[in-house]
Protein backbone atom coordinates (compact mmCIF):
# COMPACT_ATOMS: atom_id res chain seq x y z
CA UNK A 1 0.00 0.00 0.00
CA UNK A 2 1.65 3.20 -1.19
CA UNK A 3 -0.57 6.01 0.02
CA UNK A 4 -2.92 6.05 2.95
CA UNK A 5 -6.45 7.33 2.66
CA UNK A 6 -9.72 7.95 4.38
CA UNK A 7 -12.39 6.25 2.26
CA UNK A 8 -15.99 7.11 3.04
CA UNK A 9 -18.83 5.25 1.31
CA UNK A 10 -22.55 5.63 1.90
CA UNK A 11 -24.31 5.49 -1.45
CA UNK A 12 -24.03 1.83 -2.45
CA UNK A 13 -24.11 -1.64 -0.96
CA UNK A 14 -20.71 -3.25 -0.49
CA UNK A 15 -19.54 -6.83 -0.16
CA UNK A 16 -16.84 -7.98 2.22
CA UNK A 17 -14.46 -8.30 -0.73
CA UNK A 18 -15.00 -4.64 -1.64
CA UNK A 19 -13.98 -3.50 1.83
CA UNK A 20 -11.03 -5.91 1.89
CA UNK A 21 -9.76 -4.30 -1.32
CA UNK A 22 -10.17 -0.82 0.19
CA UNK A 23 -8.00 -1.69 3.21
CA UNK A 24 -5.28 -3.41 1.21
CA UNK A 25 -6.50 -7.01 1.14
CA UNK A 26 -6.78 -9.73 3.73
CA UNK A 27 -8.51 -9.47 7.07
CA UNK A 28 -10.58 -6.48 8.14
CA UNK A 29 -11.00 -5.14 11.65
CA UNK A 30 -13.76 -2.92 13.00
CA UNK A 31 -12.37 -0.01 15.00
CA UNK A 32 -14.48 1.70 17.64
CA UNK A 33 -13.83 5.42 18.17
CA UNK A 34 -12.67 6.41 21.63
CA UNK A 35 -13.75 10.00 21.45
CA UNK A 36 -16.46 12.23 20.02
CA UNK A 37 -14.41 13.29 17.02
CA UNK A 38 -16.45 11.44 14.35
CA UNK A 39 -19.68 13.23 15.26
CA UNK A 40 -17.82 16.56 15.52
CA UNK A 41 -16.64 15.96 11.94
CA UNK A 42 -20.16 15.32 10.68
CA UNK A 43 -19.79 11.53 10.53
CA UNK A 44 -22.91 9.54 11.47
CA UNK A 45 -22.98 8.14 15.00
CA UNK A 46 -23.74 4.67 13.62
CA UNK A 47 -20.89 4.67 11.08
CA UNK A 48 -18.62 1.63 10.79
CA UNK A 49 -14.86 2.26 10.92
CA UNK A 50 -12.72 -0.46 9.32
CA UNK A 51 -8.97 -1.02 8.91
CA UNK A 52 -6.73 -3.88 7.82
CA UNK A 53 -6.26 -6.20 10.79
CA UNK A 54 -2.74 -7.09 9.69
CA UNK A 55 -1.69 -3.56 8.75
CA UNK A 56 1.18 -3.44 11.26
CA UNK A 57 2.50 -6.83 10.13
CA UNK A 58 2.31 -5.69 6.50
CA UNK A 59 4.27 -2.53 7.29
CA UNK A 60 1.49 -0.06 6.49
CA UNK A 61 2.23 3.56 7.37
CA UNK A 62 0.58 5.37 10.25
CA UNK A 63 -2.59 7.17 9.19
CA UNK A 64 -2.48 10.39 11.26
CA UNK A 65 -5.85 11.72 10.13
CA UNK A 66 -7.55 8.35 10.56
CA UNK A 67 -5.93 8.02 13.98
CA UNK A 68 -7.35 11.40 14.99
CA UNK A 69 -10.82 10.47 13.75
CA UNK A 70 -11.02 7.26 15.81
CA UNK A 71 -8.95 8.45 18.76
CA UNK A 72 -6.34 5.69 18.58
CA UNK A 73 -3.34 4.92 16.39
CA UNK A 74 -4.17 3.13 13.14
CA UNK A 75 -2.14 2.23 10.07
CA UNK A 76 -3.19 2.07 6.44
CA UNK A 77 -6.53 3.13 5.02
CA UNK A 78 -9.49 3.93 7.22
CA UNK A 79 -12.79 2.96 5.62
CA UNK A 80 -15.89 4.70 6.97
CA UNK A 81 -19.19 3.11 6.02
CA UNK A 82 -22.57 4.74 6.51
CA UNK A 83 -26.04 4.30 5.08
CA UNK A 84 -26.41 1.56 2.45
CA UNK A 85 -22.71 0.78 2.55
CA UNK A 86 -22.66 -0.62 6.09
CA UNK A 87 -21.81 -4.30 6.40
CA UNK A 88 -24.30 -6.63 8.08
Amino acid sequence: MKDISIIQVSDRELKLEDVQDMVGGGLIEFVYPRNGTPSMMGIDDDAQFIVNEEGLLKGFKVNPIGSEIVGQPIVGNLVILTGKAKLD
